[in-house]
């Protein structure tokens, strides 16, 4: 698919809606650069569907459309943002077409709408292609309360894994680990596929960041 608008755009089209003169929920402009610009110049990739929303008190930026959980995550936030102000809160859909407002019922057909599908220990593209089987291990370190977790992944057919997909199969991890750990705080160590970090495989070191919806540097680094 080809981007109908480069993530310098979408970018753009983001700031300008915050930079409105009298904009109610412009006290938000801080996650914006600190959070959203990052996220969206460095992994806005074609095919993808995010959730950005925005209120008084800042923005929440989820890709939807790859795991139940984190499409459970940008739900929450919705329903959040707009009952804990009465200024409520506005819903974008950004995707290949650009920044588009949405209604909270338009919100919710795009979350009905997967991109991938997670069966059990298999991951499949909308097209009933396989991507890649996974495992989580979950242990724990001796004095140490925290969850951790190494998630690795087989394929047959690396060479046709997008760096969409690589992001998605990295979300994946996250959401299957909080799942096996049954919390939000877990660590991820180590997150391969064919024994590769996934992470240095989307992009260098030094320029990836942690997800939003992680309290930890879990599904960032490798060992």
């Amino acid at each position: 698919m080809k981007l109908s608008f480069s993530p310098q755009a979408i970018f753009l089209a983001m700031a300008a809606i915050m930079a409105q003169p009298g904009y109610p929920y412009a006290g938000g402009v801080k996650d914006l650069y600190k959070y959203d610009k990052e996220r969206i110049l460095n992994e806005f990739v074609p095919g993808a569907r995010y959730l950005w929303v925005v209120s008084a008190k800042g923005t929440e930026l989820t890709r939807i459309g790859v795991h139940s959980k984190t499409n459970e995550w940008a739900n929450a936030t919705i329903i959040c943002a707009l009952t804990s102000s009465s200024l409520g809160a506005e819903i974008y859909l950004v995707s290949d077409f650009g920044v588009r407002k949405i209604s909270e019922s338009q919100a919710k057909t795009e979350l009905a709408h997967m991109d991938y599908v997670v069966d059990g220990r298999s991951v499949h593209d909308t097209n009933g292609r396989l991507l890649a089987v996974f495992e989580v291990r979950r242990h724990f370190k001796a004095g140490d309360g925290n969850n951790y977790a190494h998630v690795t992944f087989e394929t047959k057919d690396p060479e046709r894994l997008t760096k969409s997909d690589l992001l998605a199969l990295r979300s994946i991890a996250t959401s299957e680990a909080v799942l096996a750990a049954q919390s939000f705080f877990v660590k991820i160590e180590t997150l391969t596929i064919n024994g590769r970090c996934i992470t240095e495989m989307i992009a260098p070191p030094e320029k990836t960041t942690a997800l939003p919806m992680e309290t930890t540097d879990a599904a960032t680094r490798c060992a």
